[in-house]
């Protein structure tokens, strides 16, 4: 498949057009984020809603009889300053300290933001074709399929059925995640794999000039020099052979002792 010029453009197309679509999956992701953490008291977008209070992710207000909000800060408690005589209540029966948990959107907010500039980066570069940075990426994209999980486990915890629409986003931002997650670490895998059989037919191509070319060397200078060309003298080659011998008792095979028997029948 990488063999021939033609398929190496065509599979470098697929690569790109598979690492867009991963792109476009963050870019979607990061964007629904914003909207569980632009809610109460950032703006009039409800994490929650339960009686006549108004739940977010920096805090919580009360509607009624008028409308007020408590300091900009994660994690909830019973009473605020900026709302006297107004006790909080929460839809479930958990602590109030669960409520410092809400946390996880702002990191799985901020995993999103990370992964969308590395891709980015990846598009218009080589690092598209790096597997450590890949890897990097897919490893990324798991911990923030991990935190926007874990962020919507903590808001049905805490609001149960009072939980709104921007809640259930992270639902969606946990699924398209491990979907997008899964799309990287593929693309490392066809990665790796590209490399290694473009090092192959490289190597097959252009040998070394290592062991392996001067083995096939070797081997080319036998297969075409004829034996007839060998420099070879026999009479130089056989007083040096027989140079350190004594001859002088008979020949070299004749045995020094001769039996002689009688076979009886």
């Amino acid at each position: 498949m990488f063999r021939s010029g033609n398929s190496i453009v065509i599979c470098n197309r697929r690569f790109r057009t598979a690492l867009l679509l991963q792109f476009l999956l963050i870019t979607f992701m990061s964007i629904i984020q914003l909207f569980p953490i632009r809610t109460v008291p950032l703006s009039r977008i409800r994490l929650a809603y339960y009686e006549q209070f108004e739940y977010g992710v920096y805090g919580w207000c009360v509607v009624r009889p008028e409308r007020h909000c408590t300091k900009k800060k994660v994690g909830y408690y019973s009473i605020d300053v900026r709302i006297p005589n107004q006790r909080l209540i929460l839809p479930s029966e958990s602590k109030y300290s669960v409520s410092k948990l809400l946390v996880m959107h702002l990191v799985s907010f901020g995993l999103s933001l990370i992964i969308w500039s590395m891709l980015l980066i990846a598009l218009f570069s080589r690092f598209q074709d790096s597997p450590l940075y890949l890897l990097i990426c897919g490893t990324l994209t798991m911990a923030m399929f991990i935190f926007a999980l874990l962020s919507f486990l903590v808001d049905i915890l805490l609001f149960q059925g009072s939980l709104n629409w921007p809640g259930w986003f992270m639902l969606v931002v946990a699924i398209t995640s491990a979907f997008t997650g899964s799309m990287l670490w593929s693309y490392y895998r066809n990665v790796e794999i590209r490399n290694f059989t473009a090092l192959n037919t490289e190597n097959n191509n252009h040998p070394s000039a290592g062991t392996n070319g001067n083995r096939h060397n070797f081997e080319d200078q036998i297969a075409t020099y004829p034996l007839e060309h060998l420099p070879v003298d026999s009479a130089s080659f056989q007083s040096t052979a027989y140079s350190g011998i004594d001859t002088s008792n008979g020949p070299l095979l004749k045995p020094d002792v001769t039996y002689h028997g009688i076979v009886e029948g």
